[in-house]
């Protein structure tokens, strides 16, 4: 009865545009019933977001990831939220305050190099991922996020190099063949792209991307037909 009552509570305040107030009724409501109330934790770190509460969705946070995940999960959770909503000032400053209390956060530290990426801020993105140890769990994403910042500054070699060694580090994920494909076709290095798009097609056969790059590299050295067999 105390559960039903605080959600409609809840659903009056939110029409008033309360959001906080919202939250924190649902949170009085996942209190009341942890099991069932559960399901309403991705609501509350987004009601309380909108009213500019982080204490509230940091507390909803740690109790969505539980107490034995990593230290620094709830509020990577939050900051994420925050990107997902290109709020990028405010997930910046979670993710600043994640890393002063855990410096060897390497995902936080990649996700804030991202947005720092986003914003056209490529230095301290880059300088942010050359922290970023070869043995850390997200090297090759940093590799990665490094060939790309490269590929956009119109220095395709650096690129390939880069994603080249991402493509050692993690040879599982096509998506990182694609894109040091991506950066050889920009070096002006068809062939090659079109090798490793070969090579990758073959591992990942049902890929639509992978093939629509071959084929597309198969147009780049002139083989038409070749490019309309990939299409199909």
């Amino acid at each position: 009865e105390a559960l039903l009552g605080d959600l409609e509570r809840l659903l009056y305040r939110q029409r008033l545009g309360r959001s906080v107030p919202a939250a924190r009724a649902f949170e009085k409501a996942v209190l009341l019933a942890p099991g069932p109330g559960r399901d309403l934790e991705p609501r509350i770190m987004a009601l309380a977001l909108d009213g500019g509460d982080r204490d509230l969705a940091r507390r909803s946070a740690a109790r969505s990831v539980g107490p034995k995940a990593p230290p620094g999960t709830a509020a990577l959770q939050v900051a994420a939220l925050m990107l997902k909503r290109e709020d990028y000032l405010s997930a910046a400053n979670e993710l600043e305050g994640l890393l002063a209390e855990h410096p060897e956060h390497h995902q936080a530290r990649l996700l804030l190099a991202q947005i720092m990426a986003r914003v056209d801020r490529d230095a301290d993105a880059l300088t942010l991922l050359g922290e970023i140890p070869a043995q850390a769990e997200v090297h090759a994403d940093a590799l990665r996020l490094r060939g790309l910042i490269a590929l956009a500054a119109g220095e395709p070699e650096a690129a390939v190099a880069r994603l080249a060694e991402a493509v050692l580090a993690r040879p599982d994920r096509p998506g990182l063949h694609r894109d040091h494909a991506r950066a050889l076709r920009a070096a002006g290095r068809p062939a090659e792209a079109e090798g490793v798009l070969r090579d990758a097609v073959a591992r990942w056969p049902h890929d639509p991307d992978l093939r629509f790059m071959a084929a597309m590299a198969a147009h780049d050295r002139g083989d038409e037909a070749g490019a309309m067999r990939g299409m199909q």
